[in-house]
């Protein structure tokens, strides 16, 4: 395999494995957000933060993907990049670096949400 397709398969592989990744978060997360958001009196908003979960963590995944530039600050040039495989490699790894970065900053912001509906369940047991 030359240098050129290995590019290609690496970048499409590092891709499916960060989706992968976005898509794992999703299922391991997915009862007890859907047991927290379920007691919401508001079924519509309830339906809304359900179907949203697993978009955003695919997102999440994604975007942390595609924020690693393969040129870098440097501005190496794409012969450059093609005939260095451990550079490739090097990013691939920034690439699930970045992934996992991105997804544990999409369970913070989900936690601050859950955070807010369990507030709001408290204050409405409390009426």
């Amino acid at each position: 395999m030359g240098n050129e397709e290995f590019l290609i398969v690496s970048y499409v592989c590092g891709g499916a494995l960060c989706a992968c990744l976005g898509l794992a978060a999703w299922l391991l997360l997915r009862v007890p957000a859907k047991h927290i958001v379920g007691r919401l009196d508001r079924k519509g908003l309830a339906k809304i933060l359900q179907k949203s979960f697993p978009a955003t963590m695919i997102l999440f995944a994604l975007s942390g993907f595609l924020s690693v530039n393969y040129s870098g600050c440097t501005g190496r040039v794409y012969e450059d990049i093609v005939s260095d495989r451990s550079y490739i490699l090097r990013i691939n790894g920034q690439q699930v670096s970045e992934t996992l970065t991105s997804i544990s900053l999409g369970i913070l912001l989900w936690a601050l949400i859950i955070f807010v509906i369990l507030l709001a369940v408290r204050r409405q047991q409390a009426k």
